[in-house]
């Protein structure tokens, strides 16, 4: 995909420089011990000792490492616009909304705090990350919030041999506009966003530990970005139609005595309106699919791929098991 919007012309910050994954921990080295038991194409992964790792990333490395040379660090932003460019869609920004409304046209009706009309069509996808249950129709939606930030560190003579990105608990980049970005935090218990210092220093702590002759390079210090990673109690996204939950609660509570094998009505969803959220930590990988998966969903196109994808990411799961449990 990334390949096709630069073909047509999209600014975007991709740089494939492969990405090394070290085996920092035991549980890391066992999954690539497994990895290197399936002797997979080395176009694809390449299963390196210390000494390979260290050539390749062009700095000290002490760990046996999986290297992916087809992948690489993107600056997600770049990415962004150039995919709101090829869509050609209006975008909306600092705008406060506060209400969703269906109206008997079936509209959809995204209105402000004031009570005024953003917006209005058939279709809606909740997909504003951390806020997509303030609405009376998604609150029943759980999700965990975890506040991350980035440091930046000015390239150095040693830094800038870096040839790749490295992940290990952590991870960091080769020189972008000459700054290295590497990070990030894991903030489970947070009161509001904002850059901390003591972020900074978890970083670089993380990073010394881990390729110290890296870190200590680095001339100094700087606070990068911060934000929010929403997730889903199993850690896999919400992605389908925003359910009915009073339909549910009628239909559905007798799951609590344990006759799964009875019949039951069709679930009933609230018309035109759909979630794709709770991406975690990892959702600049996972978002394409499933938008591709949700896309298919509300033309109901499906493809064989999408249809075991929509029950396993079906926004109800977490409910159903509720009702099983009484």
């Amino acid at each position: 995909h990334l390949q096709e919007l630069m073909a047509a012309g999209a600014e975007v910050d991709w740089f494939d420089c492969g990405v090394l994954q070290l085996a920092h921990s035991e549980r890391e080295l066992k999954r690539w011990q497994a990895l290197k038991e399936r002797q997979l194409p080395t176009e694809f992964i390449q299963l390196l000792d210390k000494h390979q790792a260290s050539e390749v990333a062009g700095v000290p490395c002490h760990y046996t490492a999986s290297y992916f040379p087809q992948a690489g660090y993107i600056n997600p932003a770049s990415w962004c616009q150039a995919l709101i460019d090829d869509s050609q869609c209006e975008l909306i920004t600092s705008a406060d909304v506060d209400s969703l409304v269906l109206d008997d046209d079936k509209q959809w009706l995204v209105q402000d705090s004031a009570g005024d009309l953003l917006a209005s069509a058939e279709v809606v996808v909740l997909s504003n990350g951390r806020d997509i249950n303030i609405f009376s129709q998604s609150e029943q939606l759980p999700l965990a919030h975890v506040l991350g930030q980035t440091s930046l560190a000015k390239t150095s003579v040693e830094s800038s041999e870096l040839k790749c990105a490295i992940n290990h608990e952590g991870y960091v980049t080769p020189a972008y506009q000459d700054t290295h970005v590497f990070g990030a935090t894991f903030e489970r218990e947070f009161e509001k966003i904002e850059l901390y210092k003591r972020a900074d220093r978890r970083n670089i702590e993380q990073l010394s530990a881990h390729l110290p002759e890296l870190a200590v390079s680095f001339q100094g210090v700087d606070t990068g970005h911060a934000s929010v990673r929403s997730a889903t109690p199993d850690r896999l996204p919400y992605v389908g139609g925003v359910y009915d939950r009073g339909y549910y609660i009628e239909q559905y509570a007798s799951l609590k005595d344990g006759n799964l094998g009875q019949g039951f009505p069709v679930a009933k969803y609230l018309k035109g309106l759909y979630v794709l959220g709770g991406l975690g930590s990892r959702g600049l990988t996972s978002c394409g699919l499933c938008a591709k998966v949700l896309s298919e969903l509300i033309s109901e196109s499906f493809s064989a791929d999408s249809t075991g994808l929509c029950k396993t990411l079906h926004p109800a799961r977490f409910f159903i098991r509720q009702l099983k449990r009484g």
